[in-house]
């Protein structure tokens, strides 16, 4: 019988470091996620900006709990891949989107690209 539990283990904590460098890094600088959000939005960048800060204090937190949720038990560790998988699909989402509208300029706002 083979064993899973150590690559389970291994995945799961690299989820969250991934997670948590995203979490980190969203924190650190707040104010170019937010530009990046904009550039997102139909309307003006200058309107709604109290609704984009909020948002990406929003994601921040969601993957900082996603990441602590996936470094724990077993059974914290399906909600904090749930959440995870959730945040990507919304990530993905809001790409195509702007990708559909005709911004193929759109800033992902993703550490691993400056």
């Amino acid at each position: 019988m083979i064993d899973l539990s150590m690559p389970l283990a291994a995945t799961r904590l690299a989820l969250a470091a991934l997670l948590g460098a995203g979490a980190v890094h969203k924190c650190r600088d707040l104010a170019s996620l937010c530009s990046a959000m904009s550039s997102y939005r139909r309307d003006p960048p200058s309107k709604g900006t109290q609704f984009v800060t909020t948002l990406a204090l929003a994601i921040a937190t969601a993957e900082a709990a996603a990441m602590i949720a996936g470094s724990w038990t077993l059974l914290h560790t399906v909600y904090g891949v749930i959440l995870g998988v959730l945040l990507f699909l919304l990530h993905a989402g809001a790409i195509l989107l702007n990708i559909a509208r005709g911004n193929r300029l759109a800033d992902c706002g993703c550490a691993f690209c400056d």
